[in-house]
């Protein structure tokens, strides 16, 4: 239509007649050159949005696992921004917490005065909350995700105890078990040498030295087997009895 357009005008005003084609020629080649442009351009969009969608669908089922998985943590997470109003929260902050806790409202205010203490000094972490009513001594962490964010981790502080005893017990018993290998060896020296000095003992007034002697390394021995018995974990022999 804009070349029929270009040629009528051309006539219209007496252009002489050779030059009509060469204009018509030259309209010709700028828009199929504007068109090829335009559809390497929109094949290119096409392409990007394509991708775009794409990892808006993986960063959609990201979220969706990150949400899962916040979720079923046994931990309490609070995220917040600088506001303090709360932008996450999960079930076991809750009930840790023992309140109901709402997305876009103000975070507790045992939750900023721990965070207000953790601000003044990061480099340690806050006084743990003390026990209220029927809710345990609570122990508060927390970090900065970006500029304006921050997640606290809220965790009962008596089962964080009890994992700590566990391990220090667990330490405990293989250092007992490497004492009793240890042990073992100069007993069993001890318990050879007693019997040596008893086949060559020329006095009766020895006897009775050696045989305590002997006797208290049997007893060592069996505490030692005792301990090892406890520290490898050994499965218990079952055995039916008579009540």
């Amino acid at each position: 239509g804009l070349m029929f357009n270009e040629f009528y005008y051309e006539l219209s005003i007496n252009e002489p007649v050779l030059l009509i084609p060469t204009k018509a020629a030259l309209i010709s080649i700028a828009l199929f050159s504007v068109a090829v442009s335009t559809r390497a351009l929109a094949a290119r969009l096409e392409r990007s949005e394509r991708l775009a969608a794409e990892q808006d669908q993986a960063i959609r089922r990201l979220q969706k696992l990150n949400e899962q998985i916040v979720t079923r943590m046994m931990t309490g997470i609070i995220v917040f921004g600088r506001d303090l109003e709360i932008k996450l929260v999960n079930q076991a902050a809750q009930d840790l917490l023992q309140r109901k806790l709402i997305p876009n409202r103000r975070a507790p205010d045992i939750i900023i005065g721990s965070y207000i203490e953790w601000r003044a000094n990061s480099s340690q972490h806050p006084a743990p909350i003390p026990a209220e009513g029927s809710r345990t001594e609570l122990e508060v962490k927390f970090a900065a995700l970006e500029p304006n964010t921050t997640v606290a981790f809220i965790s009962d502080r008596a089962l964080i105890l009890q994992q700590a005893q566990a391990l220090k017990l667990a330490s405990l018993g293989q250092l007992s078990a490497t004492i009793a290998h240890e042990i073992r060896n100069p007993l069993s020296a001890i318990s050879h040498a007693s019997e040596l000095l008893n086949e060559t003992a020329s006095s009766d007034s020895t006897t009775p030295l050696l045989n305590i002697i002997h006797r208290h390394v049997k007893r060592i021995d069996r505490i030692v087997t005792d301990v090892l018995s406890i520290s490898q974990g050994e499965k218990p022999n079952r055995t039916s009895i008579e009540l």
